[in-house]
């Protein structure tokens, strides 16, 4: 339970991320702005941040696509269904980019 509670404000991020900036869309261009460099960014960050403090987990990844796939029918449409994949891959190099901070930080708090 402590686990679920911990990871909350991660997952509420991927939430914002989600649901909070495509009301930001005004137009293509922004649209792609915001699908293709702002989101992967935030997806990015968030999942370095992750991994720095819980490691490598794939079920953030997998969390974060169940929770982007009902924004295909609330703000995109079906040709949106490939983002799907494409923040789950940014989400696990980040995951994995974090990989050997977490480690370090892990050793940091031991010899403490």
């Amino acid at each position: 339970m402590n686990k679920i509670k911990k990871n909350w404000p991660f997952y509420g991020a991927m939430i914002i991320n989600f649901y909070a900036l495509p009301f930001l869309i005004q137009d293509t261009g922004s649209g792609i702005m915001i699908l293709m460099a702002v989101m992967p960014l935030i997806c990015f960050s968030t999942a370095i941040v992750y991994g720095i403090k819980n490691g490598f987990h794939i079920w953030f990844s997998i969390i974060a696509a169940i929770l982007f796939i009902p924004t295909i029918f609330i703000f995109y449409n079906v040709t949106a269904w490939p983002y799907t994949i494409f923040f789950t891959i940014i989400i696990l190099f980040g995951n994995l980019f974090a990989l050997p901070l977490h480690r370090k930080s892990e050793n940091n708090t031991k010899h403490m």
